[in-house]
Parts: C-alpha cells; sequence; structure tokens
C-alpha cells in the first residue's frame, strides 16, 4: 500500500476518532452541567418545602378565633402571649407583633398600618367619656347664653 494512501487512511481515522471524542466530551459536559441544575433546583426546593413546614408549625399555634384583625400566638406552654398582625400574616406568612395602645384599645401594625380595634371594652370606655367631655364642653360654652 503506497505510503500517501496510509497517510489518508490515519488521518481519515484520526478525524473520525476525534469527532467522537468531542462529541463524547460534551455530552459528557452537558451531563455535569444539567446534574449541577438538578441539584440546585433541589436544594432551591428543600429550601422551600422547609419554609412550608415552618408555616404550617406557626399555623398550629395561632389562635384565629379573636373576633379581631390580631391573631393569638400560643407559647409552647400552651399560654398566648404574642398579638400578631392578621393581614401581615395572611398575606406574607411574617409574624408580626402589634404594638397595643393600652390607654385606647387600638393596635397598629408597624408594618403594613393595619389600625384596628384590640380591647372593645376599653374603646367604648374613652368614646363614653370623650362624649361625657364634649357634653360639659358644651354647657360650659353655652353657660351663659
Amino acid at each position: 500500500m503506497p505510503s500517501w494512501l496510509e497517510n489518508l487512511i490515519y488521518a481519515i481515522v484520526g478525524g473520525v476518532m476525534t469527532y467522537f471524542a468531542q462529541l463524547f466530551f460534551e455530552r459528557w459536559k452537558n451531563r455535569n452541567n444539567r446534574k449541577e441544575k438538578i441539584e440546585q433546583e433541589n436544594d432551591t426546593l428543600k429550601k422551600v418545602i422547609a419554609q412550608y413546614e415552618d408555616i404550617k408549625e406557626i399555623e398550629k399555634t395561632l389562635n384565629k378565633n379573636t373576633g379581631s384583625t390580631y391573631y393569638l400566638r400560643k407559647l409552647s406552654n400552651g399560654m398566648e402571649s404574642d398579638k400578631i398582625c392578621s393581614t401581615c400574616w395572611e398575606n406574607n406568612h411574617k409574624t408580626i407583633p402589634i404594638n397595643c395602645n393600652y390607654d385606647t384599645g387600638y393596635f397598629i401594625c408597624n408594618v403594613c398600618k393595619q389600625q384596628a380595634i384590640f380591647d372593645k371594652e376599653k374603646v367604648n370606655q374613652n368614646e363614653s367619656r370623650k362624649k361625657e367631655n364634649d357634653e360639659q364642653y358644651e354647657s360650659f360654652i353655652n353657660y351663659g347664653r
């Protein structure tokens, strides 16, 4: 066999081998990239599941039957303590404590700015006191007329 034909066969076989080696390497590389993406997605999904499990656990500790726009969160000893904003919980699953003004009977959430009554009895007392003060003021103003 002539040497030029032999060199041509070697070149063709080498080219074919190189082509298949590159093809194999690309497929192997793509497979590893897909594997990494799947592992990242799996980690992300594990975090999301953990968040939902946390939400479920907190949900078990909430007393939503307060008749108001806040929820009571139960402590591990079974006692109810924290008043949390129901709007923040329902919209964002955040346990935001509400600021109760025990003098007025109203509360406000510092995050969503919801204002509502937490002590209706106190609100009624304040309203009747205000009404009395208004009546006294009117009688004072109208005293000399």
